[in-house]
């Protein structure tokens, strides 16, 4: 039994481990619990979505399984799974819904979305043979959203905040890959361009720069919350003073 809490959900190791050929297996070959059929769907169901996840998560055009390899390497085989995913999710329905969800509906678009860009980019340029579709995510930008949070004592910055922690980022002293602490596996470490121009320029950014930034970004909080403060205040004595007026000119 898995027993993922809070933000373990949000772990794609262990849905992958979880949804992998082996689990499917090993349902297939020793059919655990009173229903036989129920075990054999189950595993036939995470064959299709293990073979959905490795064509979207391919790294090289040379793999000896056919989805595991570049998408358009084997269309045809690819194709095939794409379609079973496809179907199946367009199918099924969660406990207490007649329609389907937001996951599903991503599915449903990301399957599209691969198949009409192989075509559009085969239709450009001639010479595409294929797509390593692990660089098809939105890793990096959640990984600078968790550092724009991370930099703060508010999860939620402002437009103001949000740039002063960037500038932070920008001029920081480890300008590597931003973060290890992600809920994906990094299998080819890859350089943030803006990380290796800085190396190059070997720029030397002093403490005093850094810690001044900092002050300034608490300093301009501190200012608005001071702000929101007198505005409520005034607000308050506003109110007040009107109804002063009224009780002593009942008339008007």
């Amino acid at each position: 039994m898995v027993r993922a809490e809070k933000t373990e959900r949000q772990k794609v190791r262990l849905a992958a481990q979880l949804l992998s050929n082996t689990v499917a297996e090993a349902l297939k070959r020793y059919r655990p619990g009173e229903d036989p059929e129920l075990a054999e769907n189950t595993a036939e169901f995470i064959k299709i979505v293990n073979l959905w996840f490795d064509i979207f998560n391919s790294y090289t055009s040379t793999a000896n399984i056919p989805t595991k390899s570049a998408y358009g390497t084997h269309l045809q085989e690819q194709d095939e799974s794409l379609d079973k995913m496809y179907n199946t999710t367009k199918n099924m329905r969660a406990l207490g819904k007649n329609t389907l969800q937001t996951f599903q509906k991503g599915i449903l678009m990301s399957i599209k979305s691969l198949k009409q860009l192989f075509l559009e980019l085969k239709s450009t340029y001639g010479s595409l043979k294929y797509i390593c579709t692990h660089k098809l995510n939105q890793d990096c930008l959640e990984n600078f959203f968790f550092q724009i949070r991370s930099r703060g004592p508010d999860e939620h910055p402002t437009p103001n905040a949000a740039i002063q922690r960037m500038r932070l980022i920008i001029l920081g002293k480890n300008p590597g890959i931003l973060d290890s602490q992600v809920n994906t596996h990094d299998v080819v470490p890859e350089e943030y361009i803006s990380a290796s121009v800085l190396k190059n320029a070997n720029i030397d950014i002093s403490d005093a720069l850094v810690e001044e930034l900092q002050n300034e970004s608490t300093q301009n909080s501190s200012r608005g919350s001071i702000l929101e403060l007198v505005r409520k205040d005034a607000s308050t004595n506003r109110c007040a003073c009107q109804d002063a007026i009224r009780n002593e000119n009942p008339s008007s």
